[in-house]
């Protein structure tokens, strides 16, 4: 039996109202040099004693159709109260504005956004700019992270919008990504749009900008009694142990480090061994709770107190008719790997592999700002370079590049039913040239029925809010390259087979064949952890209390620790047990 889990809270039900421009606020279209001129340099003038701050974004026509890449079109500037919509598309690209330029170029004007150093590096690229020659870019959801508003750098505009301004910014698709920027004029709904785009990032600036920073070291406690702030283990970067209030700073002797007393609210790492109180924070009990931290081995970090935060924004939850789910059917999901390779069609019949690679197209949905980027290196090569091809050729050249570089998702029921249904329309009874035969047969249909049955109860769609990549570096091209966490095949290919190979022959017992996986599943994870997080081959044993040893004496002379596959403070009992029998 399946259960329903619902994902909806309280707070989730309502909608949110939506991010309008203030009234005040004036839109101008600028669309030729001498306008666009006369306005930049009016706002150059302002930078001769200061930096200012202006709103800033771009627009350009985005196309699936892999010959039609389109160049920057608009560009959004917001200041005061203002907004300019700069229409590129009806300028020569030889007659680009000097006035813009420099603009551009000038350190003095702090261009806030969301990817701003990626737009600008696309208007260098459609422009014919020196690399790096467009400065300035001011990533908000960083400014956002320093303040403590959010945990993760990666959260979009419209998110933020939600977070902050605690409204909701629509994004809507055909306006944002399939909108011809380039037309004669403007609709009112595009104008609208881009003109809000640019103007929230003030907006969103001017909500946080008397807000006290966080992620600052504390090097005296004693400054920061009553303050909220994170604990962390003094020789390793990543997640923080626990959060709590700063209640007493205790000297030990002069020249010496102290420690300071902390009433704990939140545990993030249970297991984590504080020095100090020389045990887990596991074993102290409930929060909250009062620990005595020593400052040699631990540092400590201002945070943002999450009494004082409303509601979540993002705890909204869409309507079903938006083409999502308010709950999840299971938090099993049907394999969808598996699910193509249960269409049992001919392979040998001539429309086997279009049908393949449209049926992969309509489960994986590239995503789009990915693909743009993408896109806009590719059409920004010279027509002689060796590397000169179109999205579709270089995903058949080298597909594996590509995928490194594009994250993908499976589309909600509703989205991924229709586009699944249409294809089996399409192509079920494509008759072979060669054998006259359909490419679905009697069996194949039937099988088809029950795909699409499994694609409308949710059991192959995404769990809204999930992610399965995350981020590995970022190559010399300045493509962000990501590692997968969907990879069935890696799993089949390097578990399964594995474990098929190596205890088949053995002819074990249960207890045997439950202590042996217990050992392979700790060198697995070690050797599989140590590369995925850290991009390094694992050459040290496999005993997690010699390493924790070695870590605790480490600590205790004042060396690094040795990072462990679990966390990277170097504490192998990150893990504790979850009480779950099978």
């Amino acid at each position: 039996a399946v259960s329903t889990v619902s994902t909806q809270n309280s707070n989730s039900t309502a909608r949110l109202q939506e991010y309008i421009l203030p009234e005040d606020v004036r839109v101008h279209v600028l669309e030729t040099v001498t306008d666009i001129n006369t306005t930049i340099d009016s706002l150059l003038q302002l930078t001769v004693n200061s930096r200012i701050f202006v709103g800033f974004d771009c627009e350009w026509y985005f196309s699936r159709n892999p010959y039609v890449v389109g160049r920057v079109s608009l560009i959004q500037v917001a200041h005061e109260k203002c907004v300019w919509l700069v229409r590129l598309n009806k300028i020569p690209r030889d007659k680009f504005p000097k006035s813009l330029q420099l603009f551009l170029e000038s350190n003095k004007v702090v261009k806030m956004g969301r990817n701003v150093s990626s737009d600008l590096k696309k208007i260098e690229r459609d422009f014919g700019f020196a690399s790096g020659s467009l400065q300035g870019s001011f990533d908000l959801a960083s400014y956002c992270k320093s303040k403590g508003v959010i945990r993760r750098a990666t959260v979009s505009l419209e998110n933020l919008c939600k977070k902050v301004l605690k409204k909701s910014l629509p994004k809507d698709s055909s306006t944002a990504r399939q909108s011809d920027w380039g037309t004669e004029k403007l609709r009112e709904s595009q104008v609208s749009y881009a003109a809000k785009d640019a103007f929230v990032s003030i907006d969103i600036f001017r909500a946080l900008e008397n807000l006290e920073a966080v992620g600052a070291p504390v090097d005296r406690p004693s400054r920061v009694i009553g303050k909220y702030i994170a604990i962390h283990n003094k020789y390793a970067s990543g997640r923080a142990k626990a959060y709590g209030f700063v209640v007493e700073e205790k000297m030990a002797r002069p020249k010496m480090w102290s420690k300071a007393v902390i009433n704990v609210t939140e545990v993030c790492v249970p297991g984590a061994f504080i020095f100090g109180e020389d045990k887990s924070l596991e074993a102290l009990g409930q929060v909250p709770f009062q620990i005595t931290v020593d400052l040699a081995h631990h540092s400590l970090v201002t945070a943002r107190d999450p009494s004082l935060d409303e509601p979540s924004a993002l705890d909204f939850v869409p309507n079903d008719d938006d083409g999502t789910l308010s709950s999840l059917s299971t938090r099993v999901l049907k394999d969808v790997f598996h699910l193509m390779d249960m269409i049992p069609i001919n392979l040998n019949h001539g429309m086997s592999k279009e049908f393949s690679r449209k049926l992969r197209d309509a489960l994986f949905v590239n995503n789009i700002d990915d693909e743009a980027m993408i896109r806009s290196y590719l059409d920004g090569l010279p027509d002689e370079d060796p590397n000169k091809m179109t999205f579709d050729q270089l995903m058949k050249k080298r597909p594996g590049w590509v995928l490194k570089r594009i994250r993908r998702h499976v589309p909600q029921p509703v989205e991924l039913a229709t586009a699944v249904q249409a294809l089996f329309d399409t192509y079920q009874d494509s008759k072979c040239a060669i054998s006259g035969l359909p490419l679905f047969d009697k069996r194949c249909k039937k099988v088809a029925s029950n795909v699409l049955e499994t694609i409308k109860k949710g059991h192959v769609s995404d769990p809204p809010g999930v992610s399965w990549y995350y981020h590995m570096y970022t190559d010399r091209h300045g493509f962000p390259v990501y590692r997968c966490t969907r990879g069935t095949n890696s799993i089949e290919g390097g578990v399964h087979q594995n474990i098929v190979r190596k205890f088949a022959s053995f002819n074990a017992s249960p207890a045997l064949t439950d202590c042996s996986l217990a050992d392979y599943r700790l060198r697995h994870n070690i050797q599989v952890g140590s590369k995925n997080r850290y991009g390094i081959t694992y050459r040290s044993h496999f005993s997690p209390w010699i390493q924790q040893a070695i870590n605790f004496m480490r600590c205790k002379i004042g060396q690094p620790v040795l990072r462990s596959y679990a966390d990277p403070s170097g504490n192998a009992f990150y893990f504790t047990s979850v009480g779950e029998s099978f």
